[in-house]
């Protein structure tokens, strides 16, 4: 649910929606969300956002045992207001994949994928090539929630042509990525 924050046992996030859950052959639980305000919690401890202030939202991945005990939690985003990602899911190894739609807006901040991995900062005028103007990614962690590699979906792109959309994402039993992508134009 939007709005009232996250209530079960023993957690809280502040204006949050789950969009969906993966569960992996350990009965471990995986949940793609997003954020929106300022000091989110989870299980009472305070979760990263990356710089939209409350005026946005931050995709948040976070993980749970089957019993709801907190494993690991994770953000997406930082450079605008319309961060989403809608589906969340496993390979047989237990690494999490999610397709991470990011937009940049009038803030000019770099996205995040987490603490240590970012979009490199804004190019000095908009209709240069910059990976800063990419804006759909798969993107994977580990069972344990550490980011371990980025893909970003489209080719060279300028703010004009940056707008992309990842709208679903699965794997197989062979453990093939099969995904729903929407580009703009020359990308």
């Amino acid at each position: 649910s939007s709005g009232a924050g996250l209530s079960g046992a023993s957690w809280t996030i502040y204006s949050e929606q789950i969009y969906d859950i993966a569960i992996d052959n350990n009965n471990n639980y995986y949940f793609v969300a997003s954020i929106t305000g300022s000091s989110p919690q989870l299980n009472g401890q305070p979760v990263t956002e990356y710089g939209n202030n409350g005026n946005g939202n931050d995709i948040f991945l976070f993980s749970t045992t089957c019993n709801g005990t907190v494993r690991w939690s994770q953000a997406i985003g930082g450079g605008a207001a319309f961060d989403t990602a809608y589906k969340i899911t496993l390979d047989s190894n237990n690494n999490v994949y999610v397709g991470a739609s990011v937009m940049r807006g009038v803030i000019n901040k770099s996205v995040h994928f987490s603490p240590t991995e970012a979009l490199p900062g804004p190019p000095a005028t908009p209709n240069t090539v910059s990976d800063y103007f990419k804006s759909t990614f798969l993107v994977r962690y580990d069972t344990n929630g550490q980011f371990v590699w980025k893909r970003a979906l489209q080719g060279d792109v300028t703010n004009d042509n940056s707008y992309s959309s990842i709208s679903d994402i699965l794997i197989d039993s062979n453990d093939n990525i099969h995904f729903i992508v929407g580009l703009l134009y020359g990308t």
